[in-house]
């Protein structure tokens, strides 16, 4: 009977300690990948300001009075995510080459 008992003490604890592993390997695999698709689905803005042009001149204008943007003329300067947020959507929705540096 004590054997048949320290069996079944040591395969519970056993059970428990992998469960806690596999436990712990799951929620750091999960952090990870919220960790690596919340930076893919950011687009380049983590400094501001940020200054970007879409496509030509005049459409870089164009894209920045619309979104609130600083237009200095040449390029579009974005100081907070939302505007810059907003100038990329409307770029990419007249397919120009978008180009952004801070």
């Amino acid at each position: 009977p004590t054997t048949t008992t320290t069996t079944t003490t040591t395969t519970t604890k056993t059970t428990k300690m992998a469960f806690k592993i596999t436990t712990l390997l799951a929620l750091a695999t999960a952090t990870l990948l919220v960790a690596v698709s919340s930076h893919e689905n950011q687009v380049a803005a983590d400094t501001f300001p940020q200054w970007c042009i879409c496509g030509n001149n005049q459409l870089t204008g164009i894209v920045c009075s619309q979104n609130k943007g600083n237009w200095d003329g040449g390029s579009c300067g974005l100081d907070n995510q939302r505007v810059f947020d907003g100038f990329v959507k409307v770029c990419k929705n007249y397919n120009q080459e978008l180009k952004c540096w801070h």
